[in-house]
């Protein structure tokens, strides 16, 4: 997600895990005309339900009508919309870093963030940085400015009420 604004909720809904659910819940946004910023669904333990945090962008009136209209979707169990201001919100990033001679600063700015190098090939790094979603934009950008970022994977924000 980049760019998250003050408009930016997250939706999270625990629903029955079955086929198809994610799809009819995907379709009540997408009727609205609201893009999904991000979206991740997750399972419950082995309770048989599942979370999905959608994150999207909407005023407040039209993201209350949407949470209300995905309490209304069959399997839907729990619906509610959380101010990403007023939440605990975090996301995981793996970073694969080609060094290019700059292995030491690479290293430095991966240990101040408290990344976690999971493979280490010499020149090649792969990393896991998790964070809230400005911070690993911060990262990635000052990576980006170091070395060469060979790819990037993110796990879009996951979002909690305090």
């Amino acid at each position: 997600m980049n760019g998250r604004d003050s408009s930016s909720k997250a939706i999270v809904a625990v629903v029955e895990d079955r086929p198809g659910v994610l799809y009819r819940v995907s379709s009540s946004i997408r009727r609205r005309g609201i893009n999904i910023d991000s979206m991740n669904v997750s399972p419950i333990g082995n309770s048989g339900f599942s979370k999905m945090v959608f994150i999207v962008r909407a005023e407040e009136e039209t993201a209350e009508h949407l949470v209300k209209s995905i309490a209304k979707t069959p399997s839907v169990l729990s619906v509610e919309l959380l101010e990403l201001g007023e939440s605990v919100v975090r996301e995981l990033a793996l970073l694969k870093v080609a060094v290019h001679g700059k292995r030491r600063e690479v290293v430095e700015v991966l240990r101040r963030c408290d990344a976690k190098v999971l493979i280490d090939e010499g020149e090649t790094l792969i990393a896991e940085v998790v964070g809230a979603p400005e911070e690993l934009n911060a990262v990635v950008e000052l990576l980006d400015s170091l070395a060469v970022l060979l790819d990037v994977s993110r796990s879009g924000p996951l979002a909690l009420r305090r």
